[in-house]
């Protein structure tokens, strides 16, 4: 065990170097940088408790003992920074860290009592301390899984809002908050029912995986807020403008003759310019192409076509998929390479949302055409 948690606590502090060495680092790499110290923090107390060192320090154990409080919401912090949902002023800021310093203050009893009895509380003798004992376990249980709740709830709400102005969201790295998320939240359900073995066990697979996952996962690396992804490269003042434009058309929204005008307009640009091609295809870009401000744009599709916009975009690549697949011209063609020319730029995708229009995958649907 000693083995694997300084392979994990030398992960983590790379991790930690490798991100303040990043230049022109933004509010997300501080937050992701405070919460791996905090980790590597953990890991160090984990390492010094297994060996026997720490418990000849009875006050550093129960000094870091309320750590485990700032996980869940450096997080959560970190979601609601990449995806441009951190709206908190410095007042709600403090409230998330009320359980943390409140646990921290229920614990100067124990710096009253003799040394000795110090030894003998933090190797078992929970005499006249079991209060804190089990409020420190509900602090952590009921923290820990909120916050793992909320980290992902935010990460499928920015799934669904990038729907509205994204054609393609697979560049979109979503899987890497989701997994701190949801493995944060299996951590906490472990500390329930085993012991600390087990929980030290978790929380070295987790370091582990975390530093597999920034190989292959840009946010780790490269912490731009997901909201850039999104709306290209749009500066705050346009981000400001689109905001309230988008707040204005909910008090004077188009007539259904100004929507259904709308639409024309744009389904006559897309299969003139065949626009729903480029894989990367946005909101903005076909606003910019078509003259149409983004937020009619937007109202058009959602609320005329009950469509959000990755969706209105896919179902016209499906067609043209279909179209192409018929020509007899092009049988000499995989689908692969057809749903490539029609816009889709992954395999997955493809598959997925050609079920999603048709019922059944591609094999299926030519098999019962034929």
């Amino acid at each position: 065990m000693q083995l694997f948690l300084i392979i994990a606590l030398t992960l983590s502090t790379f991790l930690v170097v490798l991100l303040w060495l990043r230049k022109g680092k933004n509010r997300a790499d501080y937050i992701l940088i405070t919460w791996m110290v905090v980790l590597s923090i953990q890991l160090l107390v984990f390492y010094e408790l297994f060996n026997g060192v720490l418990y000849q320090y009875p006050k550093v154990i129960v000094a870091f003992s309320p750590i485990p409080l700032l996980h869940g919401i450096l997080v959560y912090f970190y979601t609601l920074e990449l995806t441009d949902s951190f709206k908190m002023k410095p007042g709600i800021i403090f409230l998330h860290f009320i359980p943390f310093i409140l646990l921290s203050l229920l614990s100067i009893p124990f710096y009253m009592v003799s040394e000795e009895r110090q030894f003998a509380i933090v190797n078992g003798d929970f005499s006249g301390f079991v209060w804190y004992m089990y409020l420190k376990l509900i602090f952590f249980e009921v923290s820990g899984l909120t916050y793992s709740a909320l980290s992902i709830m935010e990460v499928r709400n920015f799934r669904k809002r990038i729907n509205n102005f994204l054609s393609n969201t697979d560049h979109v790295q979503l899987r890497w908050l989701e997994f701190l998320g949801a493995g944060l939240g299996v951590i906490w359900l472990v500390a329930l029912f085993l012991d600390d073995t087990y929980i030290s066990a978790m929380v070295i697979i987790f370091v582990i995986s975390i530093a597999l996952f920034s190989i292959n996962q840009l946010p780790i690396l490269y912490s731009n807020k997901l909201v850039m992804i999104e709306s290209g490269p749009m500066s705050k003042q346009e981000q400001t403008e689109e905001k309230q434009s988008s707040e204005k058309y909910v008090k004077s929204a188009l007539d259904e003759e100004g929507l259904t005008k709308i639409i024309q307009k744009v389904d006559d640009f897309m299969h003139a310019e065949k626009a729903f091609t480029n894989p990367e295809l946005t909101l903005k870009d076909l606003s910019e192409e078509t003259g149409i401000p983004g937020h009619q744009l937007s109202q058009a599709i959602n609320t005329h076509l009950g469509k959000s916009f990755y969706n209105y975009v896919n179902n016209l690549r499906v067609n043209e998929f279909l179209k192409m697949a018929k020509e007899p011209e092009n049988k000499k063609y995989t689908y692969l390479s057809l749903a490539f020319d029609a816009g889709f730029n992954s395999k997955t995708t493809f598959n997925k949302y050609f079920k999603l229009t048709t019922g059944q995958t591609p094999s299926q649907f030519f098999s019962s055409n034929q």
